[in-house]
């Protein structure tokens, strides 16, 4: 008997339960109350990046897939210049000069997201805006075997380089911009016991411009204008070096001078019978 007066109240305290949750959900929100919606919103990046280069390009992440056409659509660029978009993934897009944008300029991206995405929940415009350095360039020599900085068609600048070591490990040529830029940090190629694999640590001055070729500070190096890497374009620096003593600090140099999106050309022909230079930490 006791059992059943004990199921008993477990079944009508859970019915009370219910109908209550029934009659909360049904309930009107309280005015003044009501939740915002989230909304989706189009990313666009770098976000105020302060100076860049003329060729540094406009990240536009999506929240949902959508033609290149109808993005083109609604995208403007101030002022007018011709641009094109480059697709990375399902969602994200590049946005590029076609050629270079107009040097000592506030560039203005804006997406039109309500028009992109009409009926749906997502904020209704995204805008990034930057400023444009003075149409600076770097010019790297593989015969020469020097870097040569430009503002315009004004030469300010030349330093002598090491590059890659032909044929193992080629720089490439060809026409890049600085992607990223570590003012401090480790580099590594390979895994440890392979043929031509290193680590360094505390590399200063790196900026990236195809994959894992960079423009860096060699601290390690003793004489630049030979290839001996393997693949980057290496300068002198006293930051990390032992014996900092008559060294230039080119790379520190080069830093100060270039942004986000200076191009960077790298012409001509690695010097043959080079030999490669151990780095520290190479097995």
């Amino acid at each position: 008997m006791r059992t059943r007066m004990y199921w008993y109240w477990v079944l009508s305290l859970a019915l009370v339960i219910l109908a209550a949750w029934a009659l909360w959900w049904r309930m009107p929100p309280t005015p003044g109350r009501v939740p915002a919606p989230t909304l989706a919103a189009v990313h666009l990046a770098p976000q105020a990046p302060g100076v860049v280069g003329v060729q540094e390009p406009i990240t536009i992440t999506l929240p949902w897939p959508a033609s290149p056409p109808r993005l083109r659509r609604a995208i403007q660029v101030t002022p007018a210049v011709p641009w094109h978009l480059t697709r990375l993934s399902r969602d994200v897009y590049q946005l590029h000069p076609t050629g270079r944008w107009p040097q000592s300029r506030h560039i203005a991206v804006h997406v039109a997201a309500a028009a992109l995405y009409a009926g749906r929940p997502v904020a209704g415009a995204a805008t990034d805006a930057f400023q444009t350095d003075d149409n600076r360039t770097v010019v790297v020599n593989l015969t020469l075997q020097v870097l040569q900085a430009y503002e315009g068609q004004r030469l300010v600048a030349t330093m002598p380089i090491s590059s890659g070591v032909t044929p193992e490990y080629p720089t490439p040529t060809g026409h890049f911009y600085i992607w990223r830029r570590v003012r401090l940090g480790d580099m590594r190629y390979g895994s440890p016991g392979q043929p031509g694999a290193y680590y360094v640590a505390h590399v200063p001055y790196a900026q990236y411009i195809y994959k894992g070729i960079a423009i860096h500070g060699a601290y390690w190096a003793r004489q630049f204008g030979v290839p001996h890497s393997h693949g980057c374009i290496q300068l002198a620096t006293r930051v990390g070096n032992p014996h900092p003593a008559g060294v230039a600090e080119d790379a520190g140099w080069l830093w100060h001078f270039t942004h986000l999106g200076t191009p960077v050309i790298v012409e001509g022909t690695t010097p043959p019978h080079t030999r490669l230079l151990r780095y520290p930490g190479q097995p």
